[in-house]
């Protein structure tokens, strides 16, 4: 249903076996539909024998795959029963023809980009580049909903708009106004030291590094742990910089602990 939902409306669903070549990564294979107004666009999905552990090899064995077949671009969904997640990815190379009727693929820029998705996931993105923008146009149209620079341009307008709100915010705070000016500080560098902390432990909390129990492993943590305390700290009238990031920041990350780097 989300693929007749995504792709054009030429899109043929089909259910073809795709040979793996015996593959030591992947176990089984299969076409799912082809796209003629996107260049004969493949969609595919394969199940892995192992979690994804090098994301670089199982890239290069999927060119090995598509190059057995002709295949210069593809949508491509790879999952193993051992993983709750999977990888939605558009894959694309350039074909050389080498005589009048037969190509070759040109694996000199191949390019996977590719989306993570599945439980526990973050689906803002996904969400809008491959659902609110509606069917794919063209073949440019697809590559621009997966490329990762147009993406890094959103998260940079993102982020600029709350730097400058939360630095507005802060200006028309008198009780922060009268602290910054007793220690002699600058609110746009406040603003733009706390956003940086943040962004940080972001990374921190996708890689299961915050609310990880004692003498456990340090990516067993809660991977909504920021969402999870606001909550809580909310929830009992307090302050969030105040009664939790500021002692999460200057001691929990300033003091040697069982679960210390």
């Amino acid at each position: 249903n989300y693929l007749n939902d995504f792709l054009p409306d030429d899109f043929e669903k089909s259910k073809k076996h795709l040979k793996l070549n015996e593959s030591k990564i992947f176990k089984n294979g299969e076409i799912l539909g082809t796209v003629p107004s996107l260049n004969n666009l493949l969609v595919i999905e394969i199940e892995r024998i192992n979690p994804e552990k090098s994301r670089i090899s199982v890239t290069r064995e999927l060119f090995k795959i598509l190059n057995s077949i002709n295949c210069s671009n593809s949508l491509i969904i790879t999952y193993s029963s051992a993983e709750t997640h999977y990888r939605f990815s558009y894959i694309y190379n350039k074909l050389e023809w080498i005589s009048d009727t037969k190509v070759k693929g040109n694996f000199s820029n191949p390019r996977r980009l590719s989306f993570i998705l599945g439980k526990n996931q973050k689906i803002h993105t996904p969400t809008t580049q491959l659902a609110k923008l509606g069917k794919i146009t063209s073949l440019d149209d697809l590559e621009n909903r997966f490329d990762v620079e147009i993406l890094n341009k959103e998260f940079f307008n993102s982020y600029k708009k709350m730097y400058l709100n939360l630095e507005e915010a802060l200006k028309k705070d008198k009780e922060f106004q009268k602290f910054i000016k007793k220690i002699e500080l600058k609110t746009f560098l406040f603003a733009k030291k706390l956003l940086g902390q943040i962004v940080f432990f972001y990374f921190l909390q996708k890689k299961g590094c915050l609310g990880a129990k004692k003498n456990t492993s340090l990516n067993n943590g809660d991977k909504n742990f920021l969402r999870n305390s606001y909550e809580e700290i909310k929830d009992k009238d307090k302050n969030f910089y105040n009664d939790f990031l500021e002692y999460l920041f200057y001691e929990g990350f300033n003091k040697e602990n069982n679960n210390s780097f």
